[in-house]
């Protein structure tokens, strides 16, 4: 077996794990998120940290999160921080993004399969799990289209507000969905490519 199938069976496991860890994030993985936007309340530190399935608010002594469901109002959340409302026409927009962040468990789930098949099978199960790989990666960059421009409207519009102490930045989870789309792409090449070198040299072998 060529270095090749080793190589994009680690970028398909890679993939995979980044995308668990994108799944698993707030509200129950309190700090990992895609934005985190801080301001402050009677003085006190407050920072909201969005994640796939809803977001938590952490505070200096606790940690308030929402139960687990697809889709939530960031726009009505932000809201309350201060400055302006969102136009209606924004807010719809959000809406609909964060429910296709339901596409990072899709995307782990497609990652894991593709790993799994690379790691047990031979040849034709290898161009078998790059098929699977391509596929997860289209589902991945829409994910991180979808993430981009959700919480980039989001951002910009908190940090227009300039209000003292409230500031939002993009969380950890945004840049690891980002690095798994890419090692899902090298992947899917990577195990493709070394299938076709490994039979060109055991054809070579033969001669």
């Amino acid at each position: 077996m060529s270095s090749g199938f080793h190589v994009g069976t680690l970028l398909l496991f890679a993939a995979a794990s980044l995308l668990v860890i994108a799944s698993v994030s707030a509200p129950l993985w309190h700090t990992m998120g895609f934005l985190k936007v801080n301001y402050r309340v009677g003085g006190s530190p407050i920072e909201l940290v969005f994640g796939t399935f809803g977001y938590c608010v952490r505070g200096p002594t606790e940690t308030l999160c929402t139960s687990r469901h697809i889709g939530y109002n960031i726009a009505e959340i932000i809201s309350s921080v201060g400055g302006q409302p969102f136009s209606s026409s924004t807010t719809t927009t959000l809406n609909n993004l964060t429910k296709g962040l339901i596409l990072h468990p899709i995307g782990a789930g497609i990652a894991g399969i593709a790993f799994l098949i690379a790691l047990c099978a031979h040849r034709i199960g290898f161009l078998f799990s790059s098929l699977i790989a391509a596929v997860g990666s289209i589902v991945v960059a829409v994910a991180v289209v979808f993430d981009f421009v959700a919480f980039s409207i989001a951002r910009r519009h908190v940090n227009d507000i300039r209000a003292a102490g409230t500031h939002a930045t993009y969380g950890i989870v945004i840049w690891l969905t980002l690095g798994a789309g890419v090692a899902l792409i090298l992947g899917s090449v990577t195990v493709c490519c070394g299938c076709f070198t490994d039979r060109r040299r055991k054809h070579r072998s033969r001669y």
